[in-house]
């Protein structure tokens, strides 16, 4: 697949079933195996990334934000399988207003922790999460 257009986003396939999306200066990735895909932050939010992922990939789609910063998280409102971090979720509390914050936080399963979060599978693609500890949360 190359380079993809979007009038928000700049596409590309770094690897095989694997492709970089950048909404200006953020990047998320996709990574799609034969039975499901991960997604990886969704960026400042602007355009629909939800579309543009489903346009993509025929797979079940699960986010997983890398930290609670904005610049990672504000399309995660598009998607119903999110996972961060639990010590990353009171960063996400001042981005959604009260209405959106209990809609959307409601779908975010706190505990994308290694042993909570097991390491899995995408179809033939091995997938292992690991957190890094460095003491604050959103890093």
């Amino acid at each position: 697949m190359g380079t993809v257009g979007s009038p928000w986003f700049n596409v590309k396939e770094i690897a095989r079933g694997t492709w970089q999306v950048q909404d200006g200066i953020v990047c998320c990735y996709l990574i799609e195996g034969d039975h499901a895909a991960l997604l990886i932050d969704t960026g400042w939010g602007i355009g629909d990334l939800r579309r543009l992922v489903t346009e993509m990939t025929p797979q079940p789609i699960t986010l997983i934000n890398t930290h609670g910063h904005v610049d990672h998280v504000c399309g995660n409102h598009l998607f119903t399988n999110v996972l961060i971090h639990r010590n990353d979720v009171p960063l996400l509390r001042p981005i959604y207003t009260r209405e959106s914050r209990l809609r959307t936080l409601s779908r975010f399963q706190a505990d994308a922790l290694p042993g909570a979060v097991r390491p899995g599978r995408l179809g033939e693609r091995y997938v292992e999460l690991r957190h890094l500890l460095c003491g604050l949360p959103g890093l």
